[in-house]
């Protein structure tokens, strides 16, 4: 087996491992690159493997290093797996973009007739958000 398809399956099953743990699409992935989800899959399949500017943004979006990307190895030569760690920082934007579509479906609501089914549907959506907000934050709190 040559060096070249030696790299890419390590590659490959890496992105795909970090993407997995993460629970990131295919199609998030590559949205967020300006890629296909065709090429996220023949990563992660081992048929080619990321250009090296690539490799830095899919390092950022993947929460991990872009030498671990490549070898499977941190900056200290040691073979790691990197965990999915969410940042007090990540939990608080979070939590503010929820209260801002909250917000948002607060206002929606009350320019509504009331008797409108869509009522009961947003309803739920805002307290589901209400709900995810109060989690994210108790998260934030213990880190």
């Amino acid at each position: 087996m040559s060096n070249q398809i030696r790299i890419a399956k390590t590659i490959g099953k890496r992105i795909l491992n970090q993407r997995a743990s993460l629970r990131l699409s295919q199609d998030f992935l590559a949205d967020h690159l300006g890629l296909t989800t065709e090429t996220i899959n023949d990563w992660e399949t081992e048929k080619t493997v990321p250009f090296a500017d690539q490799l830095i943004q899919l390092a950022n979006v993947l929460h991990s290093d872009v030498l671990w990307l490549i070898s499977g190895n941190d900056e200290y030569g040691e073979f790691t797996e990197p965990t999915s760690i969410i940042t007090s920082n990540q939990l608080n934007s979070w939590s503010v973009d929820i209260g801002n579509c909250r917000i948002a479906i607060s206002n929606a609501m009350d320019c509504m007739p009331h008797e409108l089914s869509a009522m009961g549907t947003l309803t739920i959506v805002y307290e589901k958000l209400d709900e995810l907000q109060e989690t994210i934050c108790k998260q934030a709190d213990k880190i």
